[in-house]
């Protein structure tokens, strides 16, 4: 059974601090592996799955260390909101962060320096959210460098249905956006939040630590379907569909659906003049991202593409 400290980092929301619960388990001797749950509040699979991987790698014998944070935005998390319910802040598109910032600056600054500069390697486990739906999937970012290709190699190990190759810099102020830059592998898993996939991404999870050497291969269970390639953005911030107005919405495409350019993939209405419009795939392509919810505001992503990798 490994060594396992579980200390506070900073204050609680609750009295106006910023902070958070991190479970540290292992020797010490080796790589450093980080799981983050929890960055956005309205993201439950995260959070879940952190916490079976801590308990998992506690009966464990760790090599190294495994730094696990359960929910690493609580405040969004009480609001069970995507944002910080005091400063509206993403915790995911703020890091390094300030000491001297806003709330969600602040606490992307004690992540950084507490937790993620110690990182080999960091995985933060996400899911869809509320309003959309996203295929099962493990993603990281590609520039060529080394740590993009150990990256690719940790994906690999985890074998998710779905393995999201994302060519070119990583997009600033992201979770691993600091740590990627300095030659740290980042990579990141997402699935319906409708679903439960705690032990989905916990096996995925318990494959990484054993090709990284942490625990005993016995310890990580098999992956049982093989894994799809598919390659593109996965800055959802810069998604070609996106509502033309706010209004209503009834995309008609599901994730891993193939779209053709042109092809009708949603209709978005205006509910006060009753005003209708089909919206198109700009191109061919993959459906990665759907919106769930009906009611949108001018501008929001409801469909997002990849490719497949090229054989």
């Amino acid at each position: 059974m490994a060594t396992r400290v579980t200390r506070r980092i900073g204050g609680r929301p609750a009295s106006g601090g910023v902070g958070f619960r991190l479970h540290e388990i292992g020797d010490g001797i080796g790589p450093t592996i980080v799981v983050l749950g929890g960055t956005h509040g309205d993201e439950s699979q995260g959070v879940r799955s952190a916490m079976k991987v801590a308990a998992a790698a506690f009966r464990s014998d760790v090599a190294g260390r495994l730094l696990v944070v359960p929910v690493a935005h609580e405040a969004a998390f009480h609001a069970s909101s995507r944002v910080n319910p005091i400063d509206g802040g993403n915790l995911a598109r703020v890091f390094p962060g300030s000491p001297d910032g806003t709330p969600t600056e602040q606490l992307a600054h004690l992540l950084e320096q507490e937790v993620l500069r110690q990182a080999d390697l960091i995985v933060d486990l996400h899911s869809s959210g509320v309003h959309y739906t996203i295929a099962q999937l493990a993603g990281y970012p590609d520039d060529d460098s080394p740590g993009a290709a150990r990256a690719a190699r940790a994906a690999d190990a985890m074998a998710m249905p779905v393995t999201w190759r994302h060519p070119g810099p990583m997009p600033m102020g992201r979770t691993g956006s600091a740590a990627f830059a300095r030659g740290v592998p980042f990579l990141y898993t997402e699935a319906p939040e409708a679903d439960d996939v705690s032990d989905l991404y916990l096996g995925a999870v318990l494959r990484l630590l054993a090709v990284e050497g942490l625990i005993h291969a016995d310890d990580a269970p098999r992956a049982v379907t093989p894994t799809r390639r598919l390659a593109g953005s996965g800055d959802l911030d810069h998604s070609s569909v996106r509502a033309p107005g706010n209004g209503l919405v009834e995309v008609c495409v599901q994730p891993l659906d193939r779209v053709e350019a042109g092809q009708p993939i949603a209709r978005w209405t205006d509910p006060w003049f009753g005003h209708s419009q089909d919206l198109v795939a700009a191109e061919s392509g993959v459906v990665m991202v759907a919106r769930r919810s009906r009611g949108v505001a001018a501008g929001e992503m409801l469909v997002h593409l990849a490719q497949d990798e090229a054989a």
